[in-house]
């Protein structure tokens, strides 16, 4: 019984290895699943929901039963031996032929190591725990035991389709639940505004052991495949020192660059600094513009009290009426839409719409959730080529922020690959179709 176990990596894999019906992705199914007569398949798989699951080259697991709150490792390695509880289900393996090699190899190296350390390793389901707590980024996880609809061993997949406008409206997918779980579980405290926060409130130890697990900074200036003669980026949310935007001139000299500050005090202060300063007199000051409005769906005027923005709220959340408090601003709010046209970024013909805006940066409290929202409602998502933006848990939408969050998520991949990203910090997405610029 051990080996066949065991053995059920080697089976999916020979399967990837044969392909004869030269399929796209493959999925180890237990046989026992076939006896129910309540499981007829005559509809399943859901044929337009395979690509948003496995898309992604991450390997789909089913888990059974919730990490126990007395177990709850935040950075797990292979060498503390397998995980002796009933988490993951081992009726149900699947994903791409190349995640299916990496979980192959993974999988029998890991009976290497712990055969090597006397552990026992005949019951697959605790080499699986190790393994998915080990790679996190590597799996998609099914979260069985949160439904009540047969046996939580049996649920392959389970999909609602929701006919709705409204976008706080969840389509119940495996992969939308698991996004919200694992956005959720990185807040810690619901006050919270983004990670850095989360990050800040750790205790030393653990700050040094996980920085990269709740905040990164670092990687929103990691390199970027930028066109050679026609870059341009929107920087939207430019503070009082416009400093991403500084990086990126600096960086890449022969792109034009969007300062945008809706905060006129913000605003007021960005224009007077040095820096800036130097590049709207500089011998390349045509390439740099700086405007006092920021971007969501629409376009509008806004009244905002100094505790409103102090707070980190977001512009698209915030009570369009004027303020109580006696010292307020009147915010300037652009349509995205519209900006990339009057930027003449885009251009319109008869049948179709030309060029690209290079890089969207957003670090803008909350407005990324409406602006990028537009961007694919309104089908401009695909003239963009990188979106990178700083996600924000907005006070006032808290309670539901995670799963707005994870609708973007499942958006974006349509058209875009995720290069990094973690929830509450930064990602980076980069648009799939993409012509790769040539070095000059």
């Amino acid at each position: 019984l051990y080996a066949v176990w065991c053995a059920k990596p080697f089976i999916l894999n020979r399967s990837v290895e044969l392909n004869p019906f030269r399929t796209k992705y493959f999925l180890y199914i237990d046989a026992g699943a076939f006896r129910s007569s309540n499981y007829r398949f005559q509809s399943w798989p859901y044929e337009p929901s395979i690509h948003s699951i496995l898309a992604n080259n991450r390997l789909l697991l089913g888990m059974i039963s919730p990490l126990p709150r007395q177990f709850c490792p935040l950075s797990y390695t292979i060498d503390k031996g397998p995980i002796r509880h009933n988490l993951i289900e081992g009726g149900l393996i699947g994903g791409t032929s190349d995640i299916i090699h990496w979980w192959t190899s993974v999988f029998y190296e890991t009976i290497n190591i712990y055969t090597s350390k006397n552990f026992f390793i005949g019951k697959d389901q605790c080499l699986m725990n190790a393994i998915a707590l080990t790679y996190p980024h590597r799996i998609n996880m099914m979260l069985s035991f949160r439904t009540s609809c047969g046996n939580k061993c049996l649920l392959f997949v389970w999909f609602r389709r929701i006919s709705t406008n409204n976008t706080s409206q969840v389509n119940v997918s495996v992969s939308h639940r698991t996004c919200v779980l694992q956005a959720n579980g990185r807040t810690h405290n619901f006050t919270y505004t983004n990670g850095w926060q989360v990050y800040s409130g750790l205790p030393v130890t653990e700050r040094k052991m996980n920085r990269s697990w709740y905040w990164n900074e670092e990687e929103r200036f990691l390199p970027l495949d930028l066109p050679n003669k026609t870059c341009k980026i929107i920087y939207c949310g430019a503070n009082t020192a416009g400093t991403d935007g500084l990086h990126f001139a600096l960086k890449y000299p022969s792109c034009h660059i969007y300062f945008l500050e809706p905060v006129l005090p913000f605003y007021e202060e960005l224009i007077h600094s040095s820096r800036i300063r130097n590049l709207l007199t500089g011998d390349r000051s045509s390439l740099y513009h700086v405007y006092p409005f920021g971007l969501s769906n629409q376009s509008y005027f806004v009244n905002v009290n100094e505790k409103t923005f102090s707070q980190g709220q977001s512009l698209s959340l915030t009570d369009h009426t004027q303020s109580k408090s006696d010292k307020y601003y009147k915010l300037i709010v652009r349509d995205i839409a519209e900006i990339l046209f009057e930027f003449k970024i885009l251009k319109k013909t008869i049948s179709l719409i030309e060029n690209e805006l290079s890089l969207l940066h957003l670090n803008c409290e909350g407005c990324e959730y409406d602006v990028i929202e537009r961007l694919v409602t309104t089908g401009l998502i695909k003239h963009i080529r990188h979106v990178q933006f700083g996600s924000h848990r907005p006070i006032e939408m808290q309670s539901t922020v995670a799963e707005r969050y994870c609708l973007l998520q499942s958006s974006l991949k349509n058209s875009h690959d995720c290069v990094f990203g973690i929830p509450w910090g930064w990602e980076r997405w980069t648009y799939r179709n993409r012509q790769i610029s040539k070095p000059t």
